[in-house]
């Protein structure tokens, strides 16, 4: 681990990939990209002094900050697969599904031992409408759905 000018520590590989995979999305979203311990998280930025190192040490009594989506994954390093395990999305926010799942395949692409990324078929139910675009190339197998990283 390294630690960037701002202290907060950052895996060289993490921040390799996200230089090079950044997070696609509009608004004034705070992103808290942490795939490599399994989750990605967006807040919402209400304004006011924002402690970036208490929103890191503990989200949920951070003031100036509204979570509004998240997506939590696991690998399986011998399988050569990321497993998205949940998507979630506040009211008015669903859209940012799209996006978080993208970053996921993403994720995948960038560390070469992964071959591929699943889904369960509830999950993808679930947000098809707001994310079809990336989830219509899963594919079902058996009870979950698969993306193949080329």
């Amino acid at each position: 681990m390294v630690n960037d000018t701002n202290g907060i520590v950052v895996a060289p590989m993490q921040l390799m990939r996200i230089v090079n995979y950044p997070l696609k999305i509009d608004g004034s979203l705070i992103i808290v990209d942490n795939l490599e311990e399994g989750a990605l998280k967006l807040y919402e930025y209400e304004g006011g002094i924002l402690n970036i190192q208490q929103l890191f040490a503990d989200e949920n009594n951070c003031k100036g900050v509204t979570p509004v989506a998240q997506i939590t994954i696991y690998d399986s390093e011998e399988k050569g697969m990321v497993c998205i395990e949940k998507v979630t999305c506040c009211y008015g926010y669903e859209h940012l599904a799209y996006a978080m799942i993208y970053q996921v395949v993403n994720f995948g692409k960038f560390y070469g031992s992964c071959k591929s990324v699943v889904i369960s078929e509830s999950e993808r139910e679930k947000w098809f409408l707001y994310a079809g675009g990336i989830l219509a190339d899963f594919h079902k197998k058996g009870s979950k759905y698969v993306y193949q990283i080329r």
